[in-house]
């Protein structure tokens, strides 16, 4: 029962993490300041990243209330392996967004 209990919170974190990131990016988009690829792949990526979060948390914790206490040890795994790839892949994302970012920057550098 402890374990439902924790998932809940953590459920309840990522919402209102996804939830602050989408109102961020919706008051981004509406000033239209510095619109930076950069900047559209980190909103991009993190409310993806929260919204699958989000979704793979509600789906273990249903699976969860329905199934034998014996599999959530492995599903408890498995929700660990995913946040660990969903969060190397919005990492990188971004890294790659950086990089195009800083060879078009040095690019232009040079031309000039």
């Amino acid at each position: 029962m402890f374990l439902i209990a924790v998932w809940v919170l953590l459920m309840g974190m990522e919402f209102i993490n996804l939830a602050f990131i989408v109102v961020h990016a919706f008051y981004y988009l509406r000033a239209g300041t510095n619109r930076s690829q950069l900047t559209r792949a980190v909103y991009h990526d993190g409310i993806l990243y929260y919204l699958y979060l989000f979704a793979i948390s509600t789906i273990n914790l249903i699976i969860v209330l329905r199934i034998s206490s014996d599999a959530v040890l492995l599903l408890t795994t498995m929700i660990r392996v995913l946040h660990s790839i969903l969060t190397c892949r919005m990492i990188l994302q971004i890294r790659e967004q950086l990089g195009r970012l800083q060879s078009r920057d040095i690019y232009i550098s040079q031309t000039d």
